[in-house]
């Protein structure tokens, strides 16, 4: 419930509480062969760093591996710098 909680606390109109099995999780996001697994892999790279691809077969992968760093950063976003602008002033000043 505190998932939810923090959820409906922030008055946005769309959150995502989720439970799940960590061992099954990544084994749905270990392939990049075909577009919907990249997508999984894309979209769950907050919650689960997905292994490196083949640079061979994926050049995309690859880049989006490497950068992965650089993209998740929370104090960038702006629904973060709007509901929490001191902690996102404060990460952004950790960063440079």
């Amino acid at each position: 419930l505190c998932g939810l909680e923090c959820g409906l606390r922030t008055g946005l109109a769309y959150f995502q509480v989720m439970k799940v099995r960590p061992e099954m999780f990544f084994g749905m996001i270990q392939g990049d062969d075909i577009p919907v697994q990249s997508y999984m892999r894309n979209w769950s790279s907050y919650c689960f760093p997905p292994p490196p691809g083949d640079p061979n077969k994926n050049p995309y992968t690859t880049i989006t591996y490497t950068m992965r760093k650089v993209c998740h950063t929370f104090h960038k976003g702006l629904n973060y710098q709007y509901y929490f602008p001191k902690d996102a002033e404060r990460e952004q000043e950790e960063e440079e």
